[in-house]
């Protein structure tokens, strides 16, 4: 999860960004603006610079989950739906 706020945010208060923050299950860095406001965040570089390295951290992620083989998460030698044994032919 990418958290980003300014710290001059009249709508929500930093406190809730940074405890989201913590919260979170799935951290990214999170970014706190100096002087950022609650819509103006687009005209600050270190938030353009800081969403482009998010983006390319998740297309690594979603790159490299496409290249693992899409297996069972534990793979086992009998079916045991039909308490047939794979192995065997059964």
């Amino acid at each position: 999860m990418d958290i980003f706020q300014g710290t001059n945010d009249d709508i929500v208060d930093l406190s809730h960004g940074k405890r989201l923050w913590e919260l979170a299950k799935e951290k990214y860095d999170p970014l706190w603006i100096k002087g950022g406001g609650h819509c103006n965040l687009e005209t600050y570089p270190e938030y353009i610079k800081h969403l482009r390295k998010f983006i390319n951290a998740m297309e690594k992620i979603s790159l490299a989950q496409q290249a693992k083989p899409n297996l069972p998460p534990n793979p086992a030698i009998t079916d045991t739906k039909h308490n047939k044994c794979l192995r065997f032919g059964r």
